[in-house]
C-alpha cells in the first residue's frame, strides 16, 4: 500500500507548520530525520499518512502560496510517496527493472529508490515490515501511484515490458486529457 505521501517544502518552513496545525488542532509527530531530510509526519482527517520534507536538494518548483501561506512557508509538490511491503524484492524489481529507479540508500527497514528522469517528485521509499496487516482500499488509503511517461510512445513500450513480465496490465484508457495504464505490482503490501 501507499502508505505515506511526502510533500517537498522550504527550509525553515516546519516552525510556520507547527504552529499552523496546532491552531487547527491537527496532531503531528515530533520533526524526525529521514536520509538526512527534516520531515514532519501527520495525519489527514481521514487517516492517511502525509509529511512536509524539506528536501536535500534544493527545490525550484514554484511553490502553492494562499493568503494564508506565503511562499516562504508553502508546498511546492510531490516529494516521495511509501510503499509498505512484507518484502521489498519483487517492488524493487519492477521500480529498476522496469521503471528505471535505482537503490540510492537503506535507513533500517526503509530502502530509498530515485529516478533521475524528472527533477523532482523522484523518490519512492519502499519500507519493509515482515508482520503487518494486508492493506485494504478505505477511508485514510491511497490505492494507486501514478508514474509519468514523456510520450505515448514510451507509454505502450512500458505496457510490452510490464506484458513480458507476465504482469497483468489494462489496455491504454483514455482520460480525455491523458492516457493511463494499470497493474498491480508483485509485492505483498500491509497498511500501517
Amino acid at each position: 500500500m501507499a502508505t505515506e505521501i511526502g510533500y517537498s517544502v522550504p527550509a525553515d518552513s516546519h516552525a510556520f507548520w507547527l504552529e499552523r496545525f496546532g491552531t487547527a488542532n491537527i496532531k503531528t509527530k515530533e520533526i524526525t530525520e529521514r536520509f538526512g531530510e527534516q520531515v514532519l509526519a501527520f495525519k489527514d482527517p481521514d487517516g492517511l499518512s502525509l509529511s512536509l520534507i524539506v528536501p536535500n536538494i534544493a527545490d525550484t518548483r514554484t511553490p502553492w502560496e494562499t493568503a494564508d501561506v506565503k511562499k516562504d512557508a508553502a508546498t511546492k509538490g510531490f516529494h516521495s510517496t511509501t510503499l509498505t511491503l512484507q518484502s521489498i524484492d519483487e517492488t524493487a524489481k519492477v521500480l529498476t527493472d522496469l521503471f528505471g529507479y535505482r537503490l540510492l540508500a537503506q535507513e533500517g527497514n526503509r530502502y530509498r529508490f530515485i529516478t533521475d528522469t524528472v527533477e523532482n517528485a523522484a523518490i519512492v521509499d519502499l519500507l519493509e515490515v515482515p508482520v503487518g496487516h494486508r492493506g485494504r482500499n478505505a477511508a485514510g488509503t491511497n490505492h494507486h501511484v501514478a508514474f509519468r511517461v514523456k510520450n505515448e510512445e514510451i507509454q505502450m513500450e512500458l505496457r510490452e515490458q510490464i506484458l513480458s513480465k507476465n504482469l497483468q496490465i489494462t489496455p491504454k484508457i483514455d482520460r480525455d486529457y491523458f492516457y493511463s495504464l494499470y497493474f498491480r505490482e508483485p509485492g505483498a503490501y500491509f497498511s500501517r
